[in-house]
């Protein structure tokens, strides 16, 4: 916090944001940009949030605003507005001093005002709050057409200046046509183009009675946004409310995660799992940590996977077709009774036929003749046809014996498959920590399937004892550790997802935490300097409207000790604090109508002096028949600036009649002080 703030004076409030910042040393300067952007405007906060490359910088030190030339009101002229019917003008003298516009009641006096309201500003403070009745008579009765206002001004150096409003027959209040003009330039649609509108909002050249009398007997927080307005103050209010949406945006992601961090540790106590303890357990820390936490949720490299993955594999055991099983085992079975049949046949032939045959041909080769008797009957001769026969017989022999080789060919293709059906049964290991009932029974006949025999002619039969069994068995366990895998799951599964949505959150959370503690820290620098700022920057306008009051009571005992502005938001509120008698009393309870009115004159005219935003004319339409002679001579004494060398000081005119009364009339007076006056325009 700041010990020693610098004084204010005169400083623009940005100047007097950055004297402050400069003189907290604990703000860091990330934040003290922050503070400057946020009293610039939303986009600028954004970019500065954002992380551009641009950085606030400060106003160079010595530089002075050129003051604006003043502006001093000439001549209204109006014509069907109101209670003006023909065109009315009203003549002032354009330059300081106080000029008061007197007449009897329906002369025109609060037209005459509303009209210059009305074409400065757009509307009527009197109108607003007033009920539709009362708005809609705003056209003169007797003669609302031509219904337009002109408004000319003087301008320091610089040329006429006029501005007016016109409406059309039949034109609501609204529809005006609103115009300005400098003399010797082309008249431009609205009055935009003179640069007044924002000053005008801030500080409003037309005081009516009903917004003097209204600025005291209100709520007490309708003085305080005057002022706060007044002094700029509004712009630190601004910067307050953009920095708490920022805040309030910024800081959801975090809220997200801290919300669901806090519902994933209430959830967990009540899941009878290992991993749900070691969650707990890495939850419990300031700052957990994302890593351990994402591996332990997705399963890398933890033992609680493994058991999850053991089991999903014996569900995902392949089951033999009992079906095909069979239909290898009568195949083999059959192949190899096809090899034993022709292995016999073939074997009896060929050593009968063929060595018979090949005998005799040996024989009628020995002979060397080409009819040669046969040796065993004697009656029959091996001639060269009868050698040609036998060759064709020997021929035949080697095509059984082929049968039989492709015979044994299909015995040994049917005991491998026979074999890979047998050699594909796996055995399965307990789980730790696991029980599966079936798994016993399962292994039993595991055993027994994958034992295969000895001999070839035993495996069929093996395969029809022993396979179904099996079959039966792995069903079973493949079902049992399908149905575990799903209530491990069923339980934690939930509570995976869970994490996995507060892991994105946490880290989209930890990601802009850096820059929500910067808008935090800023935030409370403002709110802790906000009131200061106040204080300092009121008390010139304070000390001025109580200088103003002591002239303006005149007889009155009550005397203005302090103006205050207190509280923020809907608790806000401006405080007078006075004397009675020497006595403290709270000022506005004690104060008569016309004390309050010209109390709050005194607050509102302290207000003009304020540079760089003050016009060279104002208007009050304050009634003086509720001040007494001394408290109107004291108000015209108030004026604290003569008239400047080289101009008339005599006393305006008015032209023109009112349809009702006659013509308002104007005098002006001036002090003879010789100070010269802050100006500026609107």
């Amino acid at each position: 916090m700041l010990t020693d703030s610098p004084p204010i004076g005169d400083k623009s409030l940005l100047e007097t944001v950055w004297d402050l910042l400069d003189a907290d040393t604990e703000l860091s300067d990330n934040a003290k940009y922050v503070v400057i952007a946020a009293l610039d405007s939303e986009q600028a906060l954004s970019e500065q949030l954002g992380g551009g490359t641009t950085t606030q910088q400060r106003p160079e030190a010595g530089t002075v605003e050129e003051e604006p030339a003043g502006a001093f009101l000439r001549e209204i002229r109006v014509a069907g507005f109101r209670g003006i019917g023909p065109e009315a003008t009203l003549e002032i003298t354009p330059y300081p001093g106080i000029t008061v516009v007197s007449g009897r009641n329906g002369s025109g006096k609060s037209s005459f005002a509303e009209a210059l309201e009305y074409a400065l500003t757009g509307q009527s403070y009197r109108w607003k709050n007033k009920a539709k009745l009362w708005v809609d008579a705003w056209r003169n009765l007797h003669q609302g057409q031509p219904c337009e206002v002109r408004v000319d001004f003087t301008i320091e150096n610089g040329p006429k200046t006029s501005i007016g409003a016109q409406w059309p027959d039949g034109a609501d209040l609204d529809g005006a046509k609103h115009w300005s003009q400098r003399e010797g330039e082309k008249r431009q649609d609205g009055v935009a183009a003179l640069g007044w509108s924002t000053a005008v909002e801030i500080y409003r050249p037309i005081l009516s009675y009903d917004e003097i009398g209204g600025l005291l007997e209100q709520e007490p927080s309708k003085l305080y946004d005057a002022l706060d307005k007044l002094l700029a103050l509004d712009e630190i209010q601004d910067a307050e409310n953009r920095l708490s949406a920022e805040y309030s945006e910024r800081r959801q992601p975090r809220k997200a995660a801290k919300d669901a961090q806090a519902a994933l540790k209430r959830a967990l106590p009540d899941v009878d799992d290992e991993r749900a303890t070691a969650l707990a357990k890495l939850l419990r820390s300031r700052t957990p940590d994302l890593d351990a936490i994402a591996k332990l949720v997705s399963g890398t490299n933890t033992s609680e996977q493994a058991t999850i993955a053991a089991l999903e594999a014996i569900a995902a055991l392949e089951l033999p077709d009992t079906d095909t099983a069979a239909s290898i085992a009568a195949e083999l079975r059959d192949a190899l009774a096809n090899a034993r049949t022709l292995a016999d046949d073939a074997m009896r032939t060929a050593e009968q036929r063929s060595e018979l045959l090949r005998r005799a041909l040996e024989f009628r080769s020995t002979a060397g003749d080409d009819s040669v008797a046969c040796p065993v009957c004697g009656e029959g001769v091996l001639t060269r046809e009868w050698e040609a026969h036998a060759r064709q017989s020997i021929a035949n022999d080697d095509s059984q014996l082929a049968m039989y080789r492709e015979a044994r060919y299909q015995a040994r293709e049917r005991e491998q498959a026979a074999r890979q059906l047998l050699g594909s049964l796996r055995d399965v290991a307990p789980i730790d920590g696991i029980e599966l009932a079936s798994l016993t029974t399962y292994r039993e006949k595991f055993k027994a399937a994958s034992a295969i025999p000895a001999s070839t002619e035993d495996i069929p039969g093996h395969i029809e004892t022993h396979l179904p069994p099996f079959v039966e068995a792995l069903t079973a366990l493949r079902d049992e550790a399908a149905s575990t895998v799903a209530d491990l799951q069923s339980v934690w599964a939930p509570i995976a997802e869970e994490a996995l949505e507060w892991l994105a959150l946490e880290r989209k959370a930890r990601q802009s935490d850096e820059t929500v503690k910067v808008i935090e820290v800023a935030r409370k620098w403002v709110q802790d300097n906000a009131q200061l700022l106040r204080t300092q920057r009121l008390e010139p306008i304070s000390e001025g409207a109580r200088a103003i009051w002591a002239q303006l009571r005149q007889e009155s005992d009550v005397e203005i000790s302090e103006i205050a502005l207190e509280g923020t938001r809907t608790r806000r509120k401006a405080v007078l604090k006075g004397r009675v008698d020497g006595k403290p009393a709270g000022a506005l309870s004690v104060m008569s109508q016309g004390e309050l009115h010209a109390l709050a004159l005194a607050c509102s005219c302290r207000g003009r002096p304020q540079p760089p935003a003050r016009s060279g004319s104002s208007c009050s339409t304050t009634p003086s028949r509720r001040w007494t002679p001394p408290r109107s001579t004291a108000s015209s004494m108030y004026s604290p600036i003569s008239p400047r060398p080289g101009r008339s000081s005599s006393s305006p005119t008015t032209t023109g009649s009112h349809p009702r009364s006659g013509s308002s009339r104007s005098r002006h007076t001036s002090s003879r002080s010789p100070a010269r006056p802050d100006r500026s325009s609107w």
